[in-house]
């Protein structure tokens, strides 16, 4: 067994895992709220520009949702933020037990075996650069503008369901 594959593997496995966490827990999520707001902009947009064509007397409809109510969220906010913060701490806790064993381990293969530590670190911090540029480049040049949600879909959807909602309302003849 070649000892300092071991450690070189070991060593990837903690730098890139921990950047991936933090890197999602920072970035990733903020790119990830950015896109479903862009999405939903997107839809309600494209829904609203033919609104005229679906239901008659826009201007009524207009009416309406200027004076819709809505309810105080700010009770599911604080639980989903309780949630994530939860979800934050176990990742932490998992990382510093997790990532404290692997760097025990190849520490003690590196002293052990008397490797030389520099080349091992030095190619992980290469290959960790090299993983974040792809991440951060990926994520913001390609999935924070790829479109997964179908504007005309969401319409067919919503047109669909307000049809068999009116036709569940209509008064049946005998």
């Amino acid at each position: 067994m070649d000892v300092s594959f071991v450690c070189n593997v070991m060593m990837s496995i903690l730098f890139i895992s921990t950047f991936i966490a933090v890197f999602f827990f920072t970035y990733a999520s903020q790119i990830e709220s950015e896109i479903i707001v862009n999405q939903t902009t997107n839809i309600v947009d494209s829904f609203l520009e033919s609104i005229d064509v679906w239901i008659p007397h826009s201007e009524k409809v207009y009416d309406i949702l200027q004076n819709i109510q809505f309810s105080d969220t700010s009770a599911d906010d604080a639980r989903v933020k309780r949630k994530n913060d939860t979800i934050i701490k176990k990742t932490i806790k998992l990382f510093v037990v997790i990532g404290s064993i692997m760097f025990l381990i190849t520490a003690l293969l590196i002293l052990g075996f008397d490797l030389d530590w520099k080349p091992i670190v030095l190619s992980n911090l290469i290959i960790l650069a090299c993983v974040g540029l792809t991440e951060f480049f990926f994520l913001t040049c390609i999935a924070k503008n790829y479109v997964s949600f179908d504007p005309n879909y969401i319409k067919y959807v919503v047109v669909s369901r307000l049809e068999a909602f009116r036709d569940r309302e209509k008064p049946v003849n005998m």
